[in-house]
């Protein structure tokens, strides 16, 4: 297994370090617990291919190739992956390494990202801003969504993120707490009906009061 950490010669040194930073990049946005990791040591193995070890379910680790990974796993690694390298070669000094900041990438520029949901579990949505925005800090966002989860982990009255809500092709900005829910999300900001017609017929039927429940209300307003 060629692992970079262990090439020496001075030409490699600045390559290394580069890689030793993105490769803490791409396992900080892929694994939820820092200290119980599911995918570490980025590397190239004997056949010169790229790929991570990840953990098994018995508690061992195997080494799985980038091109194996699953649609979502391929779209978080191609989010760092790809802005990591470009921000790396034109900023040197992003590649400063401590144990503070080591998956962070202070190169700066603006992003636009079509649908950042793609592909990823619902899990992940709501986590992708939260990471993508901690990795590169000085890097503005600018995505597009149609997933609640995305919409829902967006802080309210953060200064550095907006929400805007396209009506009639005019951006309308949007505020909205932290955790409402994507029920709430769907209904109230994407005008969705989160059930379906004809369950959603009953439950207004049974939400609607009778003639029984109109005399009960009033004889309970009486006695006030």
């Amino acid at each position: 297994m060629l692992r970079l950490r262990d090439i020496t010669s001075p030409e490699f040194i600045t390559l290394n370090d580069q890689f030793t930073k993105l490769k803490r990049a791409i396992e900080f946005i892929l694994n939820d617990n820092p200290t119980d990791p599911t995918y570490t040591d980025l590397c190239i193995n004997e056949e010169l291919k790229m790929g991570m070890d990840k953990k098994t379910h018995d508690g061992g680790t195997q080494f799985v190739e980038i091109n194996q990974f699953s649609s979502g796993e391929k779209a978080l690694f191609a989010f760092v992956a790809d802005l990591g390298l470009r921000l790396l070669y034109a900023t040197p000094l992003a590649t400063n390494i401590d144990a503070d900041n080591a998956y962070r990438i202070l190169g700066k520029g603006i992003v636009l990202i079509d649908e950042v949901d793609l592909h990823l579990h619902p899990k992940w949505q709501q986590k992708i801003i939260g990471k993508l925005m901690t990795i590169f800090p000085e890097v503005q966002f600018v995505v597009t969504t149609h997933s609640p989860f995305v919409v829902s982990s967006f802080v309210e009255n953060n200064p550095t993120c907006l929400t805007y809500r396209l009506t009639d092709f005019v951006p309308k900005v949007e505020r909205f707490g932290k955790g409402q829910s994507a029920d709430y999300v769907l209904s109230e900001l994407m005008d969705v009906d989160t059930t379906s017609p004809e369950v959603e017929k009953y439950v207004k039927l049974l939400r609607k009061p009778t003639r029984n429940t109109r005399r009960l209300t009033t004889k309970r307003m009486d006695r006030y």
